[in-house]
């Protein structure tokens, strides 16, 4: 971690937990209370070109969620580390910022386009990782 620069961190929803963006594809998970090494770490997305956020989701930060160079919003089970949805979020660009709404199941994502875009869930289709 030494040789890279982190991007973004966020606490968790009671603070024990602390999430860092790092620019060589990597978000480590650290325990607020203990300064041993990362507790967790989340890969698959792409961070090089631009600066991305990184946000927990869930009314207990259940999952870690960050968007990609790729495009995508990708969220990892914040404990088994797995990812459980990769979406769509850009089709011609990079998804930088990622906000969830901790009163309803909404997440609200921006990156080049020129737009702010709403997510809500929907049965309407399994996504397929």
């Amino acid at each position: 971690m030494e040789d890279h620069t982190g991007t973004c961190c966020k606490f968790n929803h009671n603070g024990s937990s602390l999430i860092v963006s790092y620019n060589n594809d990597t978000i480590y998970l650290f325990d607020t209370h203990d300064n041993s090494e990362y507790k967790h770490k989340y890969t698959g997305h792409r961070n090089h070109d631009t600066v991305k956020g990184v946000n927990f989701y869930g009314m207990s930060s259940e999952y870690v969620m960050s968007g990609s160079d790729c495009g995508h919003i990708f969220l990892w089970n914040t404990t088994t580390e797995d990812i459980v949805q990769c979406l769509v979020g850009e089709e011609d660009g990079i998804v930088n910022v990622l906000e969830y709404n901790p009163y309803s199941p909404m997440i609200a994502s921006s990156g080049l386009e020129h737009c702010v875009k709403i997510w809500i869930p929907n049965l309407e289709e399994e996504t397929e990782l």
